[in-house]
């Protein structure tokens, strides 16, 4: 072998290792809640989990590919043409179903607005923020009306039809996460445990501040169980992060375990 051909190959090689550096940035921020989820999911069993804003199904993607999740995964998206990028994914995928609707206070229609990022659609208003990179983002292009349920009936419905023992609630949905915890009444309590977005500058105005949210859930029969980035972040500025609430009748110490 010549040196033109090994200088070639350390070249070759060295552009790969910068690749995979940028690639490992771009995910860094994933690998805490993949570690926790697969410790949260493994420790209580979880067998079914509700991804509740999905939009085009990366969530349900990374349980798949990361976490390795084999168990069922409810997909509900609300925005039709994010749907159909959905839809796609999870028709490959026998045990990933997804439903377009949205999850709401009440059982019926309502208003969705469909933001400039579709990451930023709601059934709440968006905030004005000066927030570089958001604010031109979340920003109301259109208005739709879409078929909504409550967590509740939508539990009720899908418990029927899958027969899980074990659920886990995952909210993703742009400041409406606790109306939709709310909208459960009771049936909260047959969740393991709870993922959702910690708020700690408000987008929307159904929002609530990050102390409120983490009151609610305590209110509801959880501890929080870790903090985990939901995105690569927006420095220097902390926008939200996704909190894990473990249901306290899974806990050690709820079954008498020191």
């Amino acid at each position: 072998m010549t040196w033109r051909r090994i200088m070639a190959g350390i070249g070759d090689l060295g552009a790969r290792l910068r690749h995979l550096r940028v690639y490992d940035q771009r995910l860094s921020h994933q690998l805490q809640e993949i570690a926790v989820l697969r410790k949260v999911i493994e420790s209580f069993s979880v067998d079914c989990i509700f991804d509740i804003g999905a939009n085009q199904g990366q969530y349900a993607s990374m349980l798949r590919g990361k976490v390795g999740f084999r168990g069922t995964i409810l997909s509900v998206e609300p925005n039709p043409e994010i749907f159909r990028i959905l839809r796609q994914a999870a028709d490959a995928d026998a045990r990933w179903h997804a439903d377009n609707i949205a999850l709401a206070g009440h059982d019926g229609e309502q208003c969705l607005s469909i933001m400039a990022g579709h990451q930023f659609t709601s059934l709440s208003d968006p905030i004005a923020t000066r927030i570089s990179n958001i604010g031109d983002l979340n920003v109301v292009t259109k208005r739709i009306m879409v078929p909504v349920k409550t967590l509740k009936t939508y539990y009720l419905e899908a418990k029927s039809a899958f027969r899980f023992a074990r659920p886990f609630l995952k909210m993703d949905t742009q400041g409406y996460d606790a109306v939709i915890a709310r909208s459960a009444g009771e049936i909260i309590r047959e969740f393991t445990a709870i993922q959702t977005e910690l708020s700690f500058v408000r987008l929307y105005s159904d929002s609530i501040p990050f102390q409120q949210a983490c009151d609610l859930y305590g209110e509801l029969g959880f501890t929080l169980c870790a903090i985990v980035p939901n995105n690569a972040g927006h420095f220097p500025y902390l926008i939200e992060q996704d909190a894990i609430f473990i249901n306290n009748e899974f806990l050690p110490c709820a079954s008498g375990a020191g």
